[in-house]
């Protein structure tokens, strides 16, 4: 005897109808959910533009921004002072070292990753 099966069993399985349902649920909603936060007044972003420093095979970042001062690992080059507490630059960045307070920097990334080809390909594209 042959079990029967329909349609829908064949071509799309449960779950994957279940997710697709889902996320078609979440996506029409998303419209109104960022008209309703900005209707509530939260505040719009006040970030005029976002340059990224992407320096593959630039200088380093012990001989940049993260000169490390007084550590063993640190760089050879002297560090400079930054209006913001405990950020210094290295002494070849002294007009960027002055406007530091207007500026966001990221020394907390990480990778499990050892090779830098295939770390870099990882945070471009999740």
């Amino acid at each position: 005897m042959s079990r029967t099966t329909s349609c829908l069993d064949r071509r799309l399985p449960r779950r994957k109808l279940l997710k697709l349902g889902l996320a078609g649920l979440l996506g029409g909603l998303m419209p109104s959910a960022i008209r309703t936060v900005r209707l509530l007044g939260a505040p719009a972003p006040s970030a005029r533009a976002l340059v990224v420093l992407w320096m593959a095979g630039g200088p380093s970042h012990i001989d940049t921004f993260d000169p490390k001062p007084g550590a063993a690992t640190g760089g050879p080059f002297k560090t400079l002072p930054t209006p913001v507490e405990g950020l210094h630059f290295t002494e070849h960045l002294p007009r960027l070292a002055e406007m530091a307070d207007r500026l966001a920097v990221v020394r907390s990334m990480t990778s499990a990753e050892g090779s830098h080809g295939r770390g870099t390909y990882y945070l471009h594209t999740g």
